[in-house]
């Protein structure tokens, strides 16, 4: 008596499904049936889909915060307001900023005191020193700033050439 060996027979794959995702990784899947016994391997094959990043969900905003207190009491300051995203992505500005009491100022305004001096722009020959102020409320006549010029003695080419001592003058050859 011989041994007899029997080999199963597949029938032909059916179509792939469609994505299990409509967006991101998800998959396709199709099968197949065994038509004589025994059928060797796996009756269903799988495949990924939409390997893209799903887009950002539309985002819901939140009520505008209060506006801020104006940046001057009078001529003109600014405001500003915010609001945050939840939800996702969000289109639009999370910040706002609008002009504020915009009326001259009827009174003279007030100066805030000068600032120190500053550093000297140079460390020889002429150079400006200067110093500011702001105006802290109303129309403030004048200036916010002064300069001021200072001359310094300027270096010479005999004590800024290389090898050359101090006061040492070289005369040219004819």
């Amino acid at each position: 008596m011989g041994s007899c060996t029997a080999i199963g027979v597949w029938g032909s794959w059916g179509g792939w499904s469609t994505c299990s995702t409509s967006c991101g990784a998800g998959t396709l899947t199709r099968q197949r049936f065994c038509q004589r016994e025994p059928c060797d391997g796996s009756a269903t094959e799988r495949r990924s889909c939409n390997q893209a990043v799903c887009p950002a969900a539309a985002g819901k905003w939140t009520a505008w915060n209060e506006w801020s207190s104006c940046s001057r009491l009078c001529g003109r300051g600014l405001r500003s307001r915010s609001r945050a995203c939840y939800e996702g992505s969000c289109a639009g500005s999370a910040n706002e900023q609008e002009f504020c009491n915009e009326e001259s100022c009827d009174q003279e305004g007030e100066w805030a005191r000068w600032s120190g001096w500053s550093s000297c722009s140079v460390s020889c020959g002429a150079g400006v020193k200067r110093r500011t102020r702001y105006c802290r409320t109303g129309d403030c006549p004048g200036n916010y700033k002064i300069n001021s010029s200072r001359n310094r003695p300027s270096v010479t080419k005999a004590n800024a050439r290389i090898g050359m001592r101090h006061g040492e003058v070289r005369r040219r050859r004819r």
